[in-house]
C-alpha cells in the first residue's frame, strides 16, 4: 500500500531519460535472470532491432517488468517458457515501442479484465 501511495504521489516528480529499449530490458533482466532460472523457467527474448530510444522513468518500469515476469512465472502451466519481446507497432499516436511479456498460464475471464488494472485485484 505505502509503495503504490508513494508511487502515485511521486508519479509526476520523477525524471524520465531517454534509453535504448535493448540496453533497458537487458538492464532489467539481469535483476530478475537468477531468479527466473532457479524457479526452472526458459527465458525467450525477441527484440527488432533498430528500435527507437524511449522516454521512461527506468526505475518505475524496470519494477514493472520485474513484476510482470514474476506474475508469468506464478501463473504459468507447463511449458516453462516465458517469451519476452520488444517491437515497433501502429497505435493511435503513431509509431510506439510495444514491449510485451507472455507464459502460457490460464487466461483472465472476459468478466474480469475491466478490473485488471485495479490495485490489488487478483484474478
Amino acid at each position: 500500500m505505502l509503495i503504490i501511495a508513494d508511487t502515485q504521489a511521486e508519479r509526476s516528480q520523477r525524471e524520465r531519460c531517454p534509453v535504448a529499449v535493448e540496453a533497458f530490458i537487458k538492464q532489467a533482466l539481469s535483476l530478475s535472470e537468477v531468479h527466473i532460472q532457479e524457479m526452472g523457467f526458459q527465458l525467450d527474448t525477441h527484440i527488432a532491432m533498430d528500435l527507437p530510444y524511449i522516454l521512461i522513468d527506468v526505475e518505475a518500469c524496470q519494477r514493472a517488468l520485474h513484476n510482470l515476469l514474476s506474475n508469468a512465472m506464478k501463473y504459468s502451466a507447463a511449458p516453462h517458457t516465458i517469451q519476452l519481446s520488444a517491437q515497433l507497432v501502429t497505435a493511435m499516436r503513431g509509431q510506439e515501442v510495444q514491449i510485451s511479456v507472455q507464459n502460457h498460464g490460464s487466461v483472465l475471464a472476459a468478466d474480469e479484465l475491466p478490473q485488471l488494472f485495479q490495485p490489488f485485484f487478483r484474478g
